[in-house]
């Protein structure tokens, strides 16, 4: 996916030479679009979440919420909590977890589960391959150890749990996966079904329900308090290690385009390499992460176009009635910008006719008339010298000074017909695409337009409003007596008479004017504004 993406990412930037993104750079870029993504999925949940307990969210394959839950189970890890101390005071006291404890960066804490049911502890004597445990002092099978159990132990400062395979003996057993490479490493196994949730309570509120004979927290019903870097758990008695497990989200792996280093070419894509990470986002999100990074890549070069998108046309879209963009639940209508325009520039020969490639295709020019002639301008001018002051700025020289592009207003004015903090948008009706600035990013996009009705492209599903009924027959024979020869005038008369009168008794009945409506209005026409 991530090399995908650069190579959208490149053809965007390269189509028009906006300007080369180094894979550093790029990298870069990849971390922090991911990273606003992947906050953004936790923003999005609790908006859906409120829709769904106020009814206004899809259900089935509609069901956005679900969705976003299965994409943000992705980053939830389960691991288990280091007891600081064996002190007396301290018992209880386990370590959240860290990057240096759980080798990912920790995000979010959504839960702490307690195992009830100790089996039994001790500490092994032996070691015997890569996963088996043997203590010649246990008495597992009497225990009531069995396949399933957890075991859980510290190597090194960091806790580990491990999943009971087989019982071998009264004194081994047989592990999933293990490190005890060294004897003398204090154990504890648990009854893995025996599992209880902690009930998260605050420091002033945990001191009341200790010392209450019937809010007393119970290995049944646990609970803890959390500080910067620890929680402690209640009742005091769990403080087995491995005996508290987290259930947290963490952040995604950082993601990073490998590549081989080529004399005078471009680097060329290594999968292979041990250090080589793609994003962990849904495919589906690949066109949100290559607006995200062009739009980087655009701050950076300092080209405003190069983060310009354009969204399609509907194939039933008529024209435009209004545009906006959906921002926090509330719809911020956007701006027409009529003063860009689209021309397309064709090679011609002296006879003014269009030049084509060998396959048919219409040749255009590198650089426009229109380019040209801006650049070459006494106007507008490049500074391609290295030497200049202005090296590589565009800028327009007025009475002897130059003023560029983020000083133009500061000296005539602001230009009001585009002076809106919100983006703005212009329609290309040839190409079918409705284009939007760059200053909005990635954005939520409503479009409100007037439709044939033909949504489907077929004119089968076209529906009609019963109130348009006799409004439509009625334009039928008008446009029928109109057409015809012969046909005396009055009769044409009275029938576009009739057309016009059911038109507007349809437009009367839709209108939905109701009297507590204009009530409403009335009582404003008292008001004084002072």
């Amino acid at each position: 996916m991530i090399n995908s993406v650069r190579n959208t990412v490149l053809a965007v930037l390269n189509k028009n030479n906006y300007g080369y993104l180094s894979p550093q750079d790029f990298n870069l870029y990849c971390l922090q679009a991911q990273m606003d993504m992947f906050e953004d999925y936790f923003y999005q949940y609790n908006n859906w979440i409120n829709r769904e307990n106020n009814r206004t969210s899809g259900t089935g394959y509609a069901d956005i919420v679900k969705g976003l839950e299965e994409v943000i189970d992705t980053f939830s890890v389960i691991s288990p909590l280091l007891n600081q101390s064996t002190a007396q005071l301290n018992k209880s006291l386990y370590t959240l977890p860290t990057t240096t404890l759980n080798g990912s960066d920790y995000y979010l804490l959504n839960k702490i589960l307690i195992y009830q049911t100790v089996r039994t502890s001790g500490t092994n004597t032996a070691v015997v391959g890569n996963n088996q445990l043997i203590d010649t002092n246990a008495t597992f099978i009497t225990n009531g150890v069995v396949a399933g159990d957890i075991v859980g132990y510290v190597v090194g400062g960091i806790p580990f749990n491990a999943v009971v395979e087989v019982v071998t003996s009264q004194t081994q057993l047989e592990l999933e996966a293990t490190n005890l490479t060294a004897t003398g490493i204090n154990y504890s196994i648990f009854n893995s079904l025996d599992i209880k949730e902690a009930e998260k309570v605050t420091h002033s509120k945990i001191t009341l329900l200790d010392n209450s004979l019937l809010t007393k927290p119970t290995l049944t019903y646990p609970a803890y308090t959390q500080d910067a870097l620890a929680a402690k758990m209640y009742p005091i008695t769990i403080y087995e290690q491995g005996q508290v497990v987290s259930q947290y989200i963490r952040y995604p792996f950082t993601p990073n385009w490998t590549y081989l280093e080529t004399s005078g070419n471009d680097p060329i894509f290594n999968a292979s390499d041990p250090l080589y990470q793609s994003f962990e986002l849904p495919l589906s999100d690949e066109p949100n992460l290559i607006m995200k990074i062009l739009q980087y890549a655009g701050a950076e070069i300092r080209e405003g176009d190069v983060v310009e998108y354009a969204l399609g046309q509907p194939s039933d879209y008529v024209n435009w009635v209004r545009i906006s963009q959906w921002k926090n639940g509330v719809l911020l209508p956007l701006t027409e910008n009529i003063q860009t325009s689209f021309a397309a520039a064709y090679l011609q020969d002296n006879n003014s006719n269009l030049l084509f490639d060998q396959d048919g295709n219409v040749l255009s020019p590198q650089d426009s008339e229109v380019d040209l002639a801006r650049i070459t301008s006494g106007g507008r001018s490049i500074y391609l010298n290295s030497n200049s002051l202005f090296d590589g700025q565009e800028g327009y020289n007025v009475d002897g000074c130059w003023y560029f592009d983020y000083a133009v207003g500061a000296r005539f004015g602001l230009n009001t017909e585009t002076a809106n903090v919100n983006p703005v948008f212009t329609i290309d009706k040839k190409g079918g695409v409705i284009n939007f600035s760059s200053s909005g990013g990635v954005m939520s996009i409503v479009l409100e337009y007037v439709s044939d009705g033909m949504e489907n492209g077929n004119d089968a599903s076209v529906s009609l409003n019963k109130l348009f009924e006799d409004y439509i027959y009625a334009y039928i024979r008008f446009a029928l007596l109109n057409g015809r020869l012969g046909v005396q005038e009055y009769v044409v008369t009275r029938a576009r008479k009739d057309k016009s009168s059911l038109l507007r008794n349809a437009k009367l009945r839709l209108s939905n004017i109701h009297p507590g409506r204009l009530l409403m209005n009335m009582r404003g026409k008292d008001k004084w504004i002072k």
